[in-house]
């Protein structure tokens, strides 16, 4: 049985701007986020940039990720004079974790978002490739799927935020409270049946 497969196709069918919209999605970015939040000691260090860099790495080569950025692929945008400075954070690394977290703090572009003030909590972000026909009882799975390679580098525990992963939890809370719910509700109603007409058709008809 399908519960709430493709809640996008529901809502807006072949509204013309939604295709619109999915044209410019696919040019630029669309909604389909996933804000993977971790903490880690060792994140400004070379071990925690090589151990992010592969997770996004292998974050990429799945077939359902359009983009994945954090601060292991950010760049720090200095004007020096008048030349602009682009010098990826990975550069940073020698400066140690306190300057690098600081830098990172005073960096406008990225200030309060890829990393925390210590530098010992980080982000990911991945963007899903758009898909208006992805069946909303898939996501979990992808999920899962996406969250691996951040295990497997020692990324744990791993907090979820986000529209995809927040309509997945919703449409799974209220999947375990339907078939919770409807069997007890179910039988009581047949209960009450019999009791009311002391006979067994009713409650079969019922």
């Amino acid at each position: 049985a399908v519960f709430a497969s493709s809640p996008v196709r529901l809502f807006f069918g072949k509204n013309p701007k939604f295709e619109v919209y999915t044209e410019l999605s696919e040019r630029f970015s669309g909604a389909d986020l996933v804000i993977i939040g971790f903490d880690d000691d060792q994140l400004l260090t070379d071990d925690g940039f090589e151990r992010l860099g592969a997770a996004a790495d292998d974050m990429r080569s799945l077939s359902f990720v359009a983009r994945v950025e954090s601060v292991e692929s950010a760049f720090r945008v200095m004007a020096e004079g008048d030349d602009l400075v682009v010098q990826p954070y990975r550069d940073r690394l020698d400066a140690g974790p306190a300057a690098v977290a600081a830098e990172l703090a005073d960096d406008p572009l990225s200030s309060g978002l890829m990393v925390s003030a210590d530098g010992k909590s980080g982000i990911v972000m991945v963007e899903l490739v758009a898909a208006p026909d992805r069946p909303m009882e898939r996501i979990p799975a992808l999920l899962d799927e996406l969250m691996q390679p951040m295990k497997d580098r020692g990324f744990t525990p791993l907090h979820l935020a986000g529209l995809v992963p927040d309509s997945a939890a919703a449409t799974e809370t209220a999947k375990a409270t339907l078939l919770r719910l409807f069997p007890a509700t179910s039988i009581l109603l047949c209960l009450v049946v019999f009791v009311l007409y002391g006979r067994i058709w009713p409650v079969v008809f019922t």
